[in-house]
């Protein structure tokens, strides 16, 4: 994990930043007016996302920590299986 050193005047502290392929720090890919702030949470296959770079006007909130890009917004989420089971489930 890429990390930086950032001077302080009670000392030098050390951060962890996180910085997917590069993205933060570059244009939204659907404005390109604003800087990228967020990665598209939309899951695109098993253990993958969209990672869509985007910035904070153009990012859907769809939950605790979890964003869509413009693409995916209106994509229906998966749906819950029950934890119960039972006649109202289904196959």
């Amino acid at each position: 994990m890429p990390f930086i050193i950032i001077p302080m005047k009670d000392g030098p502290v050390t951060a962890h930043i996180l910085r997917r392929n590069r993205r933060f720090g570059s244009l939204c890919e659907f404005c390109r007016n604003r800087y990228v702030s967020k990665l598209c949470d939309f899951a695109t296959g098993k253990n993958k996302t969209c990672d869509a770079g985007m910035c904070d006007k153009c990012a859907t909130n769809v939950g605790r920590n979890r964003d869509y890009c413009p693409a995916h917004k209106h994509q229906a989420l998966p749906p819950q299986r029950s934890l119960f089971g039972g006649p109202n489930e289904a196959a």
